[in-house]
């Protein structure tokens, strides 16, 4: 399959975005560019292909925006976090628009941004600014009412495909005649030399955005055995609750044809409640805080569904208890004493209770002297001076984060 140039002014764009961006010049170079006409705007997928129109008239300036929106999609990983909320087919157009509206409040808060079209912002879908796509989408806002060139049209990588992105590539496991493109490995490898680039031009000169450095900060945090264990208890927690099903008049049963005078209710299925219980106090070191929020952000994407995780701070009382779509969104407050106890009783008093509570933290506390009935509770040792496993009561699971043991 031949591989495709890009028009002169999209060239010049990338060198452009390279230019402000120099920390996104590896994922800028690794995109495969493929012509669309009638495409109208630029489009990503989850395999790193840039779909074009070669048709498209606008400024260098321009182009140089939406690419680096586009990049935003991937980075931010829209596509996965679509997929972890189970999407359907005919909501990804609304996804892709919430995406859209929790990227660019960003680029306009980094000034500078010239648009060819008017840009999907939150107060369009009547929501303030600065939150994430899953807290809009849970309203299940609709489209625009006149619906910009290019809204909600960003491709694969955004969560919504188009009729015209290829499929898996050859040396992704798809089709050998599948235009190039990158595998998962791949990506993640691409995305870890821009978390490290980003890092080190945070040092360097400073100015990059806010939402990139805790990203990178994310992606630079190892990969811990630990997390087996948790898709092994939450696994456990939906087999629990797999039988425990509901009656629903949201959608027609299956069966409602045979009886054509009647309404009848279909079944859905619960979906395990997870809570996060954070520690925040003073024998907690900075660098534990900075491995609970890498650890907070990979609970929410092994288990986050798509109304969240409910985070609660905690030290010897509890500072919040709050429903969280990112680890950004968490404020560490405490320092003080620690009783975890606390943080597991106030995950229990929701009325939604949760049917897991995992435990971030030392181990360095007292624990609740019986189980919670029916809630599954995960003590996650974080430190280089965290306590023994078998400190931890036996009916608790406790896991050690990272290599410190």
């Amino acid at each position: 399959m031949a591989k495709y140039e890009l028009p002169d002014k999209l060239q010049a764009a990338r060198v452009r975005c390279s230019q402000q961006r120099p920390y996104l010049t590896t994922l800028l170079l690794r995109l495969n560019p493929i012509p669309v006409e009638g495409l109208g705007t630029l489009g990503v997928d989850k395999y790193a292909r840039l779909y074009f129109d070669p048709k498209l008239d606008w400024t260098v300036p321009q182009f140089a925006t939406v690419l680096y929106h586009e990049c935003c999609h991937i980075l931010r990983d829209h596509a996965g976090r679509g997929e972890s909320l189970n999407v359907a087919v005919e909501n990804q157009t609304q996804w892709n628009v919430c995406g859209d509206a929790e990227i660019n409040d960003d680029i306009e808060a980094e000034g500078g941004a010239e648009w060819p079209f008017q840009p999907v912002m939150p107060k369009v879908l009547k929501q303030p600014d600065g939150k994430f796509a899953e807290e809009y989408y849970a309203t299940l806002p609709p489209p625009p009412k006149s619906p910009t060139v290019g809204a909600g049209s960003c491709g694969g990588a955004a969560g919504n495909p188009g009729a015209h992105e290829h499929g898996a590539p050859s040396n992704a496991g798809g089709a050998k005649d599948a235009p190039h493109g990158i595998g998962s490995a791949e990506m993640e490898a691409v995305k870890h030399k821009v978390a490290s680039d980003v890092r080190e031009h945070a040092k360097s000169r400073g100015n990059v955005p806010g939402w990139l450095k805790d990203w990178a900060q994310t992606i630079l945090e190892p990969v811990t055995d630990w997390r087996k264990v948790l898709r092994s208890e939450v696994r456990r927690a939906r087999a629990d609750i797999a039988g425990m099903q509901d009656f629903t008049y949201q959608k027609p049963s299956r069966r409602a044809s045979v009886y054509p005078k009647i309404i009848m209710p279909s079944m859905r299925q619960a979906i395990p409640k997870i809570a996060v219980v954070i520690d925040t106090s003073g024998s907690m070191s900075d660098d534990d805080m900075a491995a609970v929020l890498g650890e907070v952000n990979g609970v929410l994407r092994q288990c986050g569904q798509r109304d969240g995780v409910e985070a609660i701070v905690c030290d010897a009382e509890v500072h919040s208890v709050k429903r969280v779509f990112s680890a950004q969104q968490i404020v560490l407050a405490g320092r003080g004493g620690t009783d975890m106890r606390l943080g597991i009783t106030a995950a229990l008093a929701k009325a939604d209770k949760p049917h897991a509570i995992i435990v971030l933290t030392d181990g360095y506390t007292p624990w609740p002297d019986v189980p919670p009935a029916g809630v599954r509770v995960i003590a996650a040792l974080v430190g280089l001076n965290a306590c023994k496993p078998e400190s931890v009561p036996e009916w608790i699971r406790a896991v050690v984060v990272g290599e410190n043991k």
